[in-house]
């Protein structure tokens, strides 16, 4: 106790010397603190969205998808291969054997969501580009909500009773779209029909990923009828899991009960369906990693110069504390000691710095860390259709 209480006099006593080393202390644990949870936000940032927005846990799919390459970052939205009318018994069967085993595990699933999701050009004015319908049924769309992966800035979602599409801030920003305009879509549908449908702009949502952000959501029953989609058939079914740990298991097995029937419909967990998303989210933290990582090095090199100069000048006591009674053991103690309560005091201050800064971020809705609550995969009630 009395080596603590010399190590603490002698912090305050030299308190240039304390709040230098201090201070370099505390910016690289607040810096590897900071990056760490930022980059854990990344990462489950980029899954969820991919995750909510187009795989779910389980994502079941016609059996041409699988002729699509997984590792097409584009693979659910302008690869994926929707539902044709051709085998259409065969695939009312298929879809019959989906069912049957989404009841029997319904204690594993929290939603599944047949959708509608096609690519299509529009044109608005002099421009024309590719937008993604995405039909949403009132539940798919509170799910997306709940989960806070898609958020209304302006207007509303369309619904049954108000048909439209939701567009992205980008493009109301890049074109000028705004709340009552029309976009004009050229729309193919499943019977080889092509025809022009106008589409009012009923709302925007806020930007995401670069890839979130051409999305056009429309209400899914007007999707179906435009893309000539009947039920119970669909593009893509996305199954949520109460515990997504499970998805492969539960995949494995679907997909085996499929196959029992025929080989029209397939199922993939999120990570077989696109390794693109999942090693991408973690490579890009691995890389952001090493460049702070880089950076520390740099800053530690100065510590290391520092360290060196205050053990020095502890040394010089070495005589003076032997010299009134302190072994060689305690009185190298006192110098560990004196680096132990700076090092234990900046780690607390980064900490709490760095707790702060996340508690703030995910209060104004931006996941930054592991310190936040975890992502909500499923919220109340079925969205099983």
């Amino acid at each position: 106790m009395i080596i603590l209480k010399i190590a603490l006099r002698n912090v305050l006593q030299n308190k240039r010397r304390s709040l230098l080393i201090g201070l370099t202390l505390f910016i690289i644990s607040f810096m590897l603190l900071t990056s760490n949870a930022a980059m854990n936000g990344v990462e489950n940032q980029v899954i969820s969205g991919y995750v909510n927005y187009q795989s779910g846990h389980v994502a079941v799919l016609w059996s041409e998808m699988k002729d699509v390459n997984t590792s097409e970052p584009t693979r659910f939205t302008d690869s994926l291969i929707g539902y044709q009318q051709d085998n259409r018994g065969a695939k009312e069967r298929s879809v019959e054997r989906l069912l049957e085993f989404l009841a029997e595990n319904e204690h594993q699933v929290t939603h599944a969501f047949p959708a509608i999701l096609r690519p299509v050009r529009f044109s608005y004015g002099n421009h024309q580009d590719q937008l993604t319908v995405y039909g949403l049924t009132p539940e798919s769309a509170r799910y997306l909500q709940d989960a806070k992966t898609l958020e209304i800035v302006a207007g509303r979602l369309p619904d049954a009773d108000n048909p439209g599409v939701t567009v992205s801030q980008r493009l109301s920003d890049e074109q000028g779209v705004q709340i009552g305009d029309r976009l004009n879509l050229r729309i193919a549908s499943a019977d080889n029909d092509v025809f022009i449908h106008e589409a009012r702009v009923l709302g925007i949502y806020a930007n995401g990923a670069g890839y979130e952000n051409s999305y056009a959501f429309m209400d899914n029953s007007q999707a179906r009828e435009l893309f000539a989609v009947p039920e119970p058939f669909f593009d893509i079914c996305r199954i949520y899991l109460g515990s997504a740990g499970n998805a492969s298991d539960f995949a494995a097995r679907l997909d085996a009960q499929l196959l029992t029937e025929n080989e029209t419909l397939r199922a993939e967990d999120y990570r077989q369906a696109s390794p693109f998303y999942t090693n991408n989210s973690r490579n890009m933290k691995l890389m952001f990693n090493i460049f702070i990582l880089f950076m520390l090095m740099v800053i530690a090199l100065g510590v290391v110069s520092t360290v060196r100069m205050n053990l020095f000048q502890r040394l010089q006591e070495f005589g003076t504390l032997r010299a009134i009674g302190y072994s060689r053991w305690q009185s190298y103690s006192i110098i560990f000691a004196e680096m132990f309560l700076l090092t234990a005091i900046t780690m607390a201050a980064a900490l709490a710095c760095t707790l702060v800064l996340v508690t703030i971020f995910g209060r104004t809705g931006i996941y930054v860390g592991s310190a936040l609550p975890p992502m909500r995969w499923a919220a109340n009630g079925s969205g099983r259709s």
